[in-house]
């Protein structure tokens, strides 16, 4: 299940490269499962594309104060 997850959401991100809310999805998945650096990595990728995506910003924070 948890990879089914992951795999779902980095199709979404290569499906839509340009998509802010994809790769925000792809990196909750990521760090729901303990990816930390990929998911940061997802996090600031989603933010550079769209910035308005607060939510994603708390949670890059979180993810980067481990």
């Amino acid at each position: 299940m948890i990879a089914q997850l992951i795999t779902q959401s980095a199709i979404a991100v290569q499906s839509a490269p340009n998509n802010g809310t994809a790769w925000a999805n792809h990196a909750s998945a990521l760090l729901a499962n303990a990816f930390y650096e990929e998911s940061a990595n997802a996090a600031e990728v989603a933010l550079t594309l769209d910035s308005s995506l607060l939510h994603v910003r708390y949670r890059q924070s979180q993810v980067l104060w481990r």
